[in-house]
């Protein structure tokens, strides 16, 4: 399962580097004076390297799309019936969940007009969670026999990145949104 994991992962950033760097050199060579959010609209519907490139785009969705619906569908789960143990496996949840999440994908992906708003959310939320929450969450895990104050100030340090990312994702989509307009 990891190898096949692997090779997905591999093909899905080779697939998104050769997109990437090709749409941009031919916007950059073809006379594109600004490249807009969605890099493959500066090329007429009918080009068909254009065609290509939406081609291979689509395949790289279709590959990652399991690699993350997974993930959040545990996480999902464990957040709203707890731990693995205390809740039987199988049944109909998972496939609702799986439904459900499904679902909101495609409802969030259809309101979307511009990826660079995409784009744009993703980073600020990513790197909000590299650069704190992810960090003091590992502190926490490996730091469980130290002494209540020390505990308790990484706590209030935890809370206080979690409330940081839940302040900057409505900052982000206002800033982009002020930005389209």
């Amino acid at each position: 399962m990891s190898v096949a994991i692997a090779a997905a992962m591999g093909l899905c950033v080779a697939l998104y580097g050769v997109v990437g760097i090709s749409g941009l050199l031919l916007a950059v060579h073809g006379g594109a004076v600004k490249v807009p959010g969605n890099i493959l609209d500066v090329f007429a519907p009918d080009d068909s390297l254009a065609l290509a490139m939406r081609g291979i785009i689509s395949i790289a969705v279709t590959l990652v799309y399991p690699m993350l619906c997974l993930p959040c569908r545990s996480t999902l789960d464990h957040l709203l019936f707890g731990s693995a143990e205390k809740r039987p496996q199988g049944g109909c949840r998972p496939k609702l969940e799986t439904i459900v999440i499904i679902g909101l994908t495609l409802v969030f992906s259809t309101l979307a007009t511009d990826l660079s708003r995409v784009f744009g959310f993703t980073g600020a939320t990513s790197g909000t969670l590299i650069c704190y929450v992810l960090p003091l969450a590992v502190f926490l895990k490996l730091r469980k026999d130290q002494p209540a104050d020390v505990q308790a100030a990484t706590q209030v340090s935890a809370y206080l990145s979690v409330a940081a990312l839940a302040c900057l994702i409505p900052l982000v989509a206002l800033t982009t949104e002020a930005q389209m307009f």
